[in-house]
């Protein structure tokens, strides 16, 4: 019910930025799901926060450090999208000259993303330490979880890179943009629903199969989250 509730509501901002974008007036400009600081954006931001919460309940709940990782990660993203750190982070190097535009990425796409990999490859190294002899419960989590990061992290810079070399005012350009915000605001909605459900059910939740498509067969696997 939750998972319904969260992408209606998605449904309903991508339908009112394309309403905005077909209506010549301009007057839902407060909708688009694009636009720096409107009501999308801050809707997304909620959902990292939520997400932050679920995963620090997880922590106290389960007792255990193990999904600290998780924790780090999107009070990083709640820090990073509030304060659009990557955003200063990437003009800050595209004045500086350091990383020159490859004709698909300009220099300030290319620092964003260095910041991206800056942070997300330490956490996602201690994501994947947390898991060695990691009760069964905890690796399937975290399985689940790294396939939504990954839809998440496709989704907005594939389509971002596609976005970038077309024209800014054609349809094509519209679409994509459309497809590339929106598909983020549904794939953050799986997210939370799906761990609001693991804590809810004491880690008995699996997203894409009964057993954890990460679940350990060894004997360790076996053990009860702690």
């Amino acid at each position: 019910m939750l998972l319904v509730l969260l992408l209606l509501t998605d449904l309903g901002y991508i339908t009112l930025h394309v309403l905005y974008r077909l209506d010549p007036t301009r007057s839902l400009s407060r909708y688009q799901i694009d636009m720096d600081n409107g009501l999308a954006e801050h809707y997304q931001y909620l959902k990292w926060a939520w997400l932050l919460v679920l995963t620090a309940l997880a922590v106290i709940l389960h007792r255990t450090l193990r999904l600290v990782g998780w924790v780090v990660l999107f009070l990083a993203m709640v820090a990073t999208d509030a304060l659009r750190l990557h955003e200063r982070f990437g003009h800050r190097i595209a004045r500086a000259q350091v990383l020159p535009s490859n004709g698909v990425l300009s220099a300030q796409e290319l620092g964003e993303l260095g910041l991206v990999a800056l942070v997300g490859l330490p956490l996602g190294l201690g994501l994947l330490a947390g898991l060695w002899r990691a009760p069964r419960a905890i690796k399937a989590f975290t399985g689940d979880l790294l396939v939504l990061l990954g839809a998440l992290f496709t989704v907005g810079v594939l389509l971002d890179a596609v976005g970038s070399v077309l024209p800014a005012a054609s349809k094509a350009s519209h679409v994509t943009q459309v497809l590339e915000d929106g598909g983020e605001m549904m794939v953050a909605s799986v997210m939370v629903a799906f761990v609001f459900g693991w804590v809810c059910t004491g880690g008995r939740l699996r997203l894409l199969s009964r057993q954890g498509w990460w679940a350990a067969r060894s004997g360790a696997g076996e053990q009860a989250v702690g």
